[in-house]
């Protein structure tokens, strides 16, 4: 893994010569598709989408086809069109809380309800959620037919489709926007991402100090 540090500008100079070392071939054959995931959903359009907008109406259409998947619709979506890309929805399963709530006093007796409600609510967020998502990414990666994949908000965002990505030998790419401790799982996964553009230096160390490369 390469771990990068810059602006967009940099982020595109990056990439872009990230993709001629590994695709010395691709003015032979058709156009490869890269998945771009934009995984905010906090109800803003802020630099994350108009960097993204910036970097896939950069990218050479002769040789790559930008695949952008949101998970909202905002109003920078028939400006991505424009760019060429292919604009895909998806829907994030809802959290099921069933360990929400939190007995009174005078019902301590009924306190280990809510750690059995808690086990049950985690294994339930498994299945429906962190596997559904993961089965889903297996079917979009194979459906557009992907060749790389942008996860565009960081290593955090979503490991369900880093995972499914290196299952299915698709090349990956993070930019690393945010600073933070990275479970066990995720730093596992980091690992095994082929390239990372880190916005600043501070995010960068974030990462090494953590044991990835």
């Amino acid at each position: 893994m390469n771990l990068r540090t810059g602006s967009i500008l940099s982020l595109i100079k990056a990439v872009s010569d990230w993709l001629e070392m590994n695709d010395s071939s691709a003015a032979d054959v058709m156009a490869q598709n890269i998945l771009y995931l934009e995984r905010n959903m906090d109800g803003t359009i802020g630099g994350s989408y108009r960097s993204l907008l910036y970097l896939v109406r950069l990218l050479d259409k002769t040789r790559y086809h930008p695949v952008v998947a949101f998970y909202r619709e905002h109003h920078l979506l028939d400006d991505y069109r424009k760019a060429g890309c292919t604009v895909l929805l998806l829907s994030y399963p809802p959290i099921i809380k069933l360990a929400e709530w939190k007995p009174l006093s005078t019902w301590a007796v009924l306190a280990p309800l809510r750690g059995v409600l808690l086990v049950l609510q985690k294994g339930l967020n498994f299945i429906f959620g962190t596997l559904r998502i993961f089965l889903g990414s297996l079917v979009l990666l194979a459906r557009e037919r992907i060749s790389i994949v942008h996860l565009n908000n960081g290593m955090l965002t979503a490991p369900e489709l880093l995972f499914a990505s290196k299952l299915l030998g698709v090349k990956t790419v993070v930019h690393q926007r945010g600073i933070g401790t990275l479970p066990g799982a995720v730093q596992w996964l980091a690992r095994l991402v082929d390239h990372v553009v880190c916005v600043s230096d501070a995010a960068r160390l974030n990462l090494v100090r953590q044991g990835i490369p």
